[in-house]
C-alpha cells in the first residue's frame, strides 16, 4: 500500500467542502475522477471511509483518522516543494505569524527593510494573539513567529529571545497622578481600567499584579486590540497597562501620559520561533539574520 498524494488531497477537500463537484472544481478534474479516486482509496484499504447523507459527502470515522494524517501529510509536501524552490538565496516565501506587539510595532519596519534588500522574497504575516500564533506553528502552517510572551513556548519550538518588553501604565495626557512624585499601587485602585482581552500575555500579567499586591482593578472595557485601548486612554475612558514599545508615537505627540507600574516584576520578552522540525530554508536564515541584527 502507498498514498497518492492527489488521493489524500481529495479527501482534505471533501472534508472542506463535502461536495464532489466542489472538490472537482477546486482541482480542475471531472467529477467522475473524484469519485473513482474515492472507491479506489476504499478498495485499497478495505474501509469506508465517505459516507453519502443529504447530498453531502461525509468522512466516516476511518475517513476522520486518514483526514488527521492526510492534512499533515499535504502541508510536509508544500513545505518540501517550497523549500527546495527557496534554494535561491535571493528569492522565495516567508509565512509569519506574530502577536500584536511585535506584529504591529516592531516587524513593520523590519520587514520594510528586509524587503528592500530582498525583493524577491514575498512575505505574508499573519498577527493574532499569542497562543493562535503558537497553534499555528505548532501546526507548521507558519515558517516562524515572533510573539511576546512570560515564558518560553514548548520544547517543540525553539525559541530565541530578542529584547525585553516592559509594560507601562498609559493614562490620558495631563492625568492627575503624572503630577505625583511618587505613584503608589494603591493610586490605581480608584481608576476606570481598560482590560485586554482574556487570552493576552498583557491581561495575564495583569492578573498576577493584582493578585500579589492585593487590588482589584475596576473597569466595565475590554478590547481585543492595542489600537483600540490606546484610543480609549487618549479619549479618557480610562487607565490601561501597554508595552512601552505600542505607545512611543503617541507619547511624542502629547495624546497620553506613562508612568512606571509599582511593584510589577514582569519578565515578559519578545522571542523569535520556529519548529524544531522545520527546515531554516535560506530566505528563513535571512529573515533570523535580519531580526537578530534589528533587535
Amino acid at each position: 500500500m502507498s498514498f497518492s498524494l492527489s488521493k489524500l488531497q481529495i479527501v482534505v477537500l471533501l472534508q472542506k467542502h463535502q461536495k464532489v463537484t466542489a472538490v472537482a472544481k477546486e482541482l480542475g478534474i471531472k467529477q467522475p475522477t473524484v469519485s473513482f479516486h474515492m472507491k479506489s482509496l476504499e478498495k485499497e484499504y478495505g474501509v469506508q471511509l465517505f459516507q453519502a447523507k443529504f447530498g453531502k459527502v461525509f468522512l466516516t470515522e476511518a475517513g476522520q483518522a486518514l483526514y488527521h494524517y492526510a492534512v499533515k501529510i499535504h502541508l510536509l509536501a508544500e513545505e518540501a516543494r517550497r523549500t527546495l524552490e527557496d534554494f535561491s538565496k535571493d528569492k522565495g516565501w516567508l509565512y509569519l505569524g506574530a502577536s500584536q506587539v511585535p506584529g504591529f510595532y516592531l516587524l513593520p519596519e523590519l520587514l520594510s527593510r528586509f524587503s528592500g534588500t530582498f525583493p524577491n522574497i514575498h512575505t505574508q504575516l499573519d498577527v493574532q494573539t499569542t497562543p493562535v500564533v503558537l497553534e499555528l506553528l505548532n501546526e507548521q502552517k507558519i515558517d516562524m513567529a515572533v510573539i511576546s510572551s512570560i515564558e518560553r513556548p514548548n520544547s517543540d519550538i525553539i525559541s530565541i529571545p530578542l529584547m525585553q518588553d516592559e509594560l507601562t501604565a498609559i493614562l490620558p495626557y495631563g492625568h492627575p497622578l503624572t503630577q505625583k512624585d511618587h505613584v503608589t499601587i494603591d493610586d490605581f485602585s480608584g481608576e476606570q481600567f481598560i482590560f485586554h482581552q482574556t487570552c493576552s500575555s498583557t491581561r495575564r500579567i495583569i492578573e498576577k499584579w493584582e493578585s500579589e499586591n492585593g487590588i482589584q482593578l475596576t473597569g466595565n472595557v475590554t478590547f481585543n486590540s492595542i489600537e483600540m485601548i490606546k484610543k480609549g486612554v487618549s479619549n479618557g475612558l480610562g487607565i490601561s497597562f501597554i508595552s512601552k514599545l505600542a505607545i512611543e508615537k503617541e507619547l511624542e505627540q502629547k495624546l497620553v501620559a506613562a508612568i512606571p507600574i509599582p511593584g510589577l516584576h514582569s519578565d515578559r520578552v519578545i522571542y523569535c520561533c520556529y519548529h524544531q522540525d522545520r527546515w531554516l530554508s535560506p530566505p528563513l536564515k535571512l529573515f533570523l539574520e535580519e531580526i537578530r541584527s534589528f533587535t
